[in-house]
């Protein structure tokens, strides 16, 4: 196993090579990498109390974001009001009591890599806005039916680049296509693997990412 201090340095060694266009982001991303700001002052900010701001920003909007709700605040239809209502309804992630402590706690246990990828994580970079290798806390099974939703057992840490392409693939699958790309995921060697087959194989319906009814299935007016 790497040592964490080799580990950081091979992590620092590998975000140091990142380019922005925008010539503002780059001192600011370099200085991140050393856990400083701008002003080359140590940073007092938790990169994992940000990473929960991530989940909690999920658990209350979904991949659909606050904007929608904000159009169903000013809107006068009714029926648009209705329809945005019920969709927040279904793709909020209310099962979710994920904790700082416990996001820090799989990040050790992933050795500071990216679960899909294996690419080496630094936890400072998550301050720099677009940085897509920066990390991202990804839900293991997208149902929310087996391990629940932003969970421990649920949750792994990845890069941001890896969630948004998984979108909503299932492990099993993405896990083969992360290896046609030359990564090894931890998906193979994951005790959390053999569970979740025997899981999907008895009930196939789990593969779908959760979706509660809708008033017309539930054959309301």
């Amino acid at each position: 196993m790497i040592e964490k201090g080799e580990l950081n340095s091979t992590a620092k060694n590998f975000h140091s090579e990142a380019k922005f266009l925008d010539d503002k982001k780059q001192p600011k991303f370099l200085a991140n990498l050393e856990g400083l700001t701008i002003t080359n002052k140590v940073s007092k900010a938790n990169p994992f109390k940000k990473l929960l701001s991530t989940v909690n920003f999920s658990k209350d909007h979904g991949s659909a974001g606050p904007r929608m709700q904000g159009l169903a605040n000013n809107t006068k239809d009714k029926s648009t009001k209705t329809e945005i209502e019920i969709m927040y309804e279904e793709i909020r992630h209310e099962n979710s009591n994920i904790t700082v402590d416990e996001l820090e706690e799989i990040f050790a246990e992933q050795d500071g890599k990216c679960y899909w990828s294996g690419m080496p994580l630094l936890p400072h970079t998550n301050g720099t806005t677009g940085y897509a290798l920066s990390m991202s806390p990804d839900r293991l099974d997208n149902s929310g039916k087996i391990w629940g939703d932003y969970t421990k057992t649920n949750i792994v840490i990845t890069t941001q680049f890896a969630n948004r392409g998984r979108v909503d693939v299932n492990p099993e699958d993405i896990a083969w296509q992360c290896r046609q790309m030359g990564w090894e995921p931890m998906w193979f060697n994951d005790p959390r693997r053999d569970y979740y087959l025997s899981q999907v194989k008895q009930d196939p319906s789990l593969l779908k990412t959760a979706r509660k009814k809708t008033t017309k299935e539930n054959g309301s007016k």
